[in-house]
């Protein structure tokens, strides 16, 4: 039998109809329901049966309903919209025009009914979502995250993953306030809810310019630095970076003159470079091209940047549970521990 669009046409758009006989439909959020609690998407379905087997008896068979059921069905809808939709004099019945474009469209109605239920499983199944993440700026070029990040968006295709980058405190205080639900960031979090693991811990190094009078030795102590301007990170941005330091320099029993830069680690070095101080960055930048910069290991001060991942568990969030698992595989961290193998 023809599917395509009959040459007449009725405006199913204009005009919602109630289904169902006597006292006026109640609408639900799943369509019109009459008093007898039929639907009329199964009334759609019914007609897409019918003209499907080309039989009442084939078609109530496959619709687990008895025959007179399914053709009483049929008559109300017929009766609801108004139209014939089948001509009954032919042997085997056959759609009218008016009822080969109800059932076109009753197709399309079935198919977007299954692409719903579809999308529900796959949500509840966390493979459909959106993660809302901070990512302190460094971590963006230093380190494995967004390798990680790489692979698990092609793991997860269907999970929107909206990556914001922000300081230490922005990302920590909207992870706490709900306002995101999982940070990459260098400031640990202790808080009701929220769960962490330390991705990664290196060392820090001395970031000098290039022709300053300690440029050429081969390690350096934190107190070899006491005459030194450090640039640092402001408090209110990454607290621990500039307590870490003032702590370890008073141990050795004097206090650091720190400069507050509102930059990433990269851009420390370029304040390095133009002659604004010195900087402790990680480790890893000393593979890095700095102009003017070179890089020297600092000794037994004990300071090192930790990275850590840190996601909300306050709420069950299929698509934030699987986006944090295969992030935890791809960097090795054990979820019940936080430790990374």
């Amino acid at each position: 039998m023809k599917r395509g669009l009959a040459e007449s046409s009725l405006d199913l758009d204009a005009v919602a109809v109630p289904v169902g006989s006597g006292p006026a439909a109640a609408p639900t959020a799943g369509g019109f329901v009459d008093p007898e609690g039929a639907i009329a998407d199964r009334r759609m379905s019914y007609l897409v049966a019918l003209v499907e087997q080309q039989s009442f008896a084939r078609a109530a068979a496959y619709c687990g309903v008895t025959q007179s059921a399914l053709s009483q069905q049929i008559t109300k809808l017929e009766r609801d919209l108004g139209v014939t939709l089948l001509d009954r004099s032919l042997r085997p019945f056959a759609l009218t025009p008016v009822g080969q474009e109800i059932y076109t469209r009753a197709l399309a109605i079935l198919q977007h009914y299954r692409e719903i239920q579809q999308a529900a499983r796959q949500s509840v199944a966390g493979r459909i979502g959106r993660v809302r993440a901070g990512i302190v700026p460094t971590l963006l070029y230093l380190g494995e995250v967004p390798e990680a990040l790489y692979r698990v968006r092609a793991q997860l295709p269907d999970v929107q993953v909206d990556l914001t980058r922000m300081d230490n405190v922005v990302a920590v205080n909207r992870l706490t306030d709900q306002q995101l639900d999982v940070v990459f960031t260098f400031s640990g979090v202790d808080a009701p809810g929220i769960q962490g693991a330390l991705l990664h811990e290196e060392r820090l190094v001395v970031a000098l310019p290039k022709d300053h009078r300690l440029a050429s030795r081969t390690s350096l102590s934190l107190l070899d630095l006491r005459a030194e301007s450090f640039i640092s990170f402001p408090r209110e941005a990454y607290a621990g970076g500039q307590d870490d330091l003032v702590h370890a320099a008073r141990e050795l029993g004097f206090s650091p003159e720190i400069r507050t830069v509102h930059a990433t680690y990269i851009e420390h070095a370029g304040f390095v470079a133009a002659g604004y101080g010195i900087a402790l960055v990680p480790q890893s930048m000393a593979t890095t091209h700095l102009g003017g910069v070179v890089t020297v290991p600092l000794d037994g001060s004990g300071l090192r940047v930790r990275t850590w991942m840190y996601w909300r568990t306050d709420h069950v969030d299929p698509a934030l549970q699987n986006f944090v698992a295969a992030m935890s595989e791809q960097l090795g961290i054990d979820r019940r521990t936080g430790d990374v193998a």
